[in-house]
Formats: C-alpha cells, structure tokens, sequence
C-alpha cells in the first residue's frame, strides 16, 4: 500500500475520461500485460457490494492513444474522501514510457482537498515502472501486519513444522486431522498444486460472495 495527501495539479498534455459502467471494461483491462484479478469487473462489482463508490477512469494522450486505466473505490467520511486503487493504474505499452505523467494526470484528475487521502495497493501486480511513478510522486510504502510473508522450511522434519506452530493452529490441526470426513493428502507434482490452488480459490470465491450476502 502506498498514501499519498495532496492536492493536484492539472496536467494539460493527458486526457483523462471517465467511463461507464456499460464500457467493455474487462476487454480494456484484458489489453494491458499487467491486468490483475484487482482491476477486472468482478472486484470493482464486489467492493460495489461492500458500499464503495467505484469508478473508472481511462488516460490517454493527445492522439487518442491510451496509456492507463484505472478503477479505484471512494468512500466519504464527512468532509473527507478515502480514495482506493487496487491493482492500478494499469500502463499501457505505450503508458509504460509516460509512467510519472499517467500517475499525474489521475491525481490531477481526482482533485484531492487538504482532508482526503489517496491509497494505492497493487497486491504484488506493480511493475518496476509503476513503482518508480509513485516513489516520484511522493508516495510511501505503508507496512502493516496485514502486509507480511510466513515462510517454512520444509526440508525439516513434519514433526518439527508441526512443535513450532502456535498452540491454538496446532490444536485446530489436530482437530481437523480426526474428522472423518476431512481428506488429508500431502501434494507434491506442480500440476497438483495448480489444481488444489484452484479448488481453493473456488473456495474463497463462495466465502466472498456469502460475505456480500450478509
């Protein structure tokens, strides 16, 4: 997550339109080599559900060429607005040059008062270019408990996993191991994994969509 507290500047060389909700945006997002599940239809759909404000906006230059397109979410809070982008904005092949100018043109386009803040969040989807336009731009890494990574040395012994694991998961292991109706199996061919990785995003698709419910 990067932040960002700021009021824009017009840029005058970029375009920057936004588009309806009856524009093919999955096609658009499909077009660029760093589309991520974040920027699709489905997720702005979603944070829609969860009572966000999603819009969508598309950058381009003077020739009509596009360079970036971003979905982001905005929720109010009084006075103030928390602007969200995930997994954007999105360069274009030809937006990967202009990079800093694209990430202008959106700021300068939303307009941030003294009391809004701007959240930008690629989920691991940034490129190198991206990343360089908001360091430019001021931006800060955030890091959180929410933002780290676990690693476990697998070459040790199952035994040995299994004694260093927090009382409570190991507990809930245990738990899980005696029911009958729970299959254990330990996988190990990439194709294997693939699979179990998609049966578990099947999983937590029908988790999401029972949260939306709610």
């Amino acid at each position: 997550m990067a932040l960002r507290q700021i009021v824009g500047a017009a840029v005058k060389s970029l375009t920057v339109t936004e588009v309806p909700w009856s524009l093919d945006w999955h096609e658009a997002v499909c077009r660029s080599e760093s589309a991520n599940v974040y920027a699709s239809e489905k997720w702005g759909e979603y944070k829609r559900h969860l009572g966000w404000s999603v819009k969508r906006v598309i950058i381009g230059d003077q020739s009509g060429r596009d360079l970036g397109l971003v979905q982001y979410q905005i929720r109010k809070r009084g006075p103030a607005r928390f602007i969200l982008a995930q997994g954007c904005p999105l360069l274009t092949e030809k937006g990967t040059f202009q990079a800093k100018e694209v990430f202008e043109a959106f700021i300068a386009h939303l307009d941030l008062g003294r009391t809004d803040l701007l959240g930008i969040k690629y989920h691991q989807f940034e490129t190198s270019e991206a990343k360089l336009a908001l360091l430019a731009h001021g931006f800060h890494p955030v890091i959180s408990a929410k933002d780290h990574t676990l690693e476990v040395n697998l070459l040790q012994s199952m035994e040995s996993i299994r004694s260093a694991l927090d009382g409570r998961w190991r507990n809930a292991l245990v738990k899980a191991e005696r029911n009958e109706n729970i299959e254990i199996k330990f996988i190990h061919s990439p194709s294997e994994r693939s699979l179990a990785f998609d049966a578990f995003s099947k999983m937590y698709t029908s988790l999401k969509k029972k949260d939306v419910q709610k």
